[in-house]
């Protein structure tokens, strides 16, 4: 992400709004995130989203704020491949398209609509190289991480924790906090 840029998010789970707290620190222009859950849109908004949205309200939402070009960067934050394909198909010519879901089946890259476009695809996981990135701004306060933290548990109630995260379309949970008391 680079300052003025407009960023669209596909998903809202844990990892997209991961993602929408962090493009802050990159001072985009607009953060939209495309979400099918309304509790999950809400989150976005309240973490810094300009707008949370659902499939089918995006393409008009981002033709309308990035003059019918596209977003700058979009991000596939769900690991599946129709998040994957939308993402590539919000990006303008010459923007940025980073896939960090985990994918565990395969996704269709439409070099077809691509090639011309000229985008840059990238794909990557949280590394330890990223941690002290990432920690430097939460333990200045620049980013407040803890919106995140849905559920905590004692260490002795891991499989309750697992279980709630499972279930997280029930349960509402996005990060499942485990303390040794």
């Amino acid at each position: 992400m680079r300052p003025g840029d407009t960023v669209v998010i596909v998903g809202a789970g844990p990892v997209g709004l991961s993602a929408t707290v962090t493009a802050k620190l990159f001072s985009p222009r607009n953060v939209v995130v495309v979400e099918r859950t309304p509790a999950r849109r809400e989150m976005a908004l309240e973490l810094g989203a300009a707008h949370a949205v659902g499939e089918d309200e995006v393409h008009g939402l981002v033709g309308k704020l990035a003059d019918g070009y596209g977003a700058d960067v979009t991000i596939g934050a769900v690991g599946f491949p129709d998040a994957f394909e939308l993402a590539a198909d919000l990006v303008r010519s010459g923007g940025r398209i980073a896939d960090i879901g985990v994918h565990e089946g395969p996704a269709t890259l439409h070099l077809e609509k691509l090639w011309a476009k000229q985008v840059t695809i990238t794909t990557n996981i949280p590394s330890g190289l990223t941690i002290p990135q990432l920690m430097n701004p939460i333990a200045t306060g620049a980013l407040d991480a803890t919106r995140l933290i849905s559920h905590r548990l004692p260490l002795a109630e891991t499989m309750q924790g697992y279980d709630v995260f499972t279930r997280s379309a029930e349960t509402g949970a996005l990060k499942v906090v485990l303390t040794n008391n």
